[in-house]
């Protein structure tokens, strides 16, 4: 039975003109600070306490859990229990592909870096779950948009100033390709002296998207805007008007990357260059060459893969074309997957990659409803948080993406988002 006071919260949460930020009476606001800093983490990673190598956000996060599921103020995960089960099959996948080469006698038994890899996805799908219960609360969505929205545009200003020492080329450019919705989702929502910061920012992001000179995020970044732009005008056609920058800005990016000096934009005519020619492209042909690794790996151990984790520690034969024969094969068995996908195929052969792609597709399937259906009423983050997820998963294509949080992170906003607008779905209709 559905209180008066749930239908009215929720009520007020589906409609566009409710707060921009509403704080849960639930959540205490020490965990709205630490939330925020682990959210601002996953776009801003500081990576290391400095002098014990520690990363930040597997503390933090725990204390957000601890604080969250345990004691009298404790929420439910039974809003989540459907994502719970994917997290388990996922990383029970994860344990059978390992525990499957051992009893297969290809493996001597679990060493202690198996261990270390099991015990990182068990927290990784913590991660998921938890931010999918919390997103699933109903008035957070906007709330962690605009925060990770701010927070890409911080990170842009630090790739002006930094240049690549803060994170690497391909860490720079996931991240935009990620985040960049959501800063195209402030032109429609905010207004006046916000809006025009907004512009700001992100013509400062399309800048560092061409200037980092990830060629990955050169095709997802624009991809990811058009189809943004797509969802919003089928579902709100009247909310179209409000992104008219972006038919300034890319022009805006050109004119200042023309008048740059040529050492300035040295590295991008290199990339744009090497893209013409990609049969002698050094980088392209190791991204060929450890896809070609992922699908043998497979085929010697379709059920199982090499074992999770294992891909740096595996070996197969390599055809190595040409321009690699710089170095022996042992060389390049030894370095990590240049595509998420075929690196967990890999790895895990049909015991892991089953799940996760059943797990991606409801993502995909479920945030698009969840996206259109809010868009429809003028509500445009979870339009954003799905395309941002679109553009991160086209990015995997390119670079490992699976073993860390930020990943699994915004896979919980959008299982949550969809979570979220289930629950409308259920409650509004009662309250008429």
């Amino acid at each position: 039975m559905v209180s008066p006071t749930t239908r009215a919260a929720c009520l007020k949460a589906a409609s566009p003109a409710g707060p921009a930020v509403a704080v849960p009476e639930t959540f205490p606001k020490r965990v709205w600070w630490l939330l925020a800093a682990f959210s601002v983490y996953m776009v801003l990673p500081l990576y290391d306490v400095p002098l014990l190598g520690l990363s930040l956000s597997a503390p933090v996060f725990m204390v957000i859990a601890v604080e969250l599921f345990i004691g009298e103020r404790a929420i439910s995960l039974r809003p989540v229990e459907v994502w719970l089960t994917w997290a388990a099959v996922f990383w029970g996948g994860l344990f059978a592909s390992i525990a499957g080469n051992v009893f297969q006698g290809k493996l001597p038994g679990l060493d202690l870096q198996d261990v270390e890899t099991l015990v990182q996805y068990a927290f990784w799908l913590l991660v998921f779950v938890v931010v999918a219960a919390i997103v699933s609360r109903l008035e957070v969505i906007s709330w962690f948009g605009r925060l990770l929205a701010v927070s890409a545009i911080v990170l842009a200003m630090v790739r002006l100033v930094t240049g690549e020492h803060f994170m690497s080329q391909n860490d720079f450019g996931c991240q935009f390709s990620t985040c960049t919705p959501l800063v195209v989702a402030l032109l429609v929502t905010e207004s006046g002296r916000r809006r025009f910061w907004a512009v700001g920012g992100l013509g400062l992001i399309l800048l560092m998207v061409a200037w980092n000179a990830s060629r990955s995020s050169w095709i997802t970044v624009p991809s990811i805007i058009i189809l943004f732009s797509i969802l919003i005008g089928l579902a709100q056609p009247r909310l179209l008007g409000r992104l008219w920058p972006l038919v300034f800005l890319p022009g805006c990016v050109v004119v200042v990357l023309v008048l740059a000096p040529e050492s300035v934009t040295e590295n991008m005519a290199k990339r744009r260059d090497a893209m013409e020619r990609l049969d002698k492209d050094k980088s392209f042909q190791i991204r060929l060459l450890m896809n070609q690794k992922g699908e043998r790996l497979f085929k010697e151990n379709p059920w199982f893969g090499a074992g999770a984790g294992r891909f740096t520690r595996a070996s197969t034969d390599l055809d190595l074309p040409r321009e690699l024969r710089y170095a022996r094969e042992e060389y390049f068995n030894r370095r990590s997957p240049h595509n998420s996908y075929l690196g967990l195929l890999g790895e895990t052969g049909l015991a892991g990659t089953v799940p996760f792609a059943l797990l991606l597709l409801t993502l995909a399937v479920g945030g698009l409803w969840a996206a259109f259906r809010r868009a429809r009423k003028g509500d445009v983050w979870e339009a954003a948080l799905w395309t941002g997820f679109i553009g991160m998963s086209i990015h995997f294509w390119a670079i490992a993406g699976l073993t860390g949080t930020v990943t699994w992170f915004y896979y919980g906003l959008v299982a949550g988002s969809i979570t979220r607008e289930l629950r409308l779905r259920a409650l509004i209709p009662k309250a008429k």
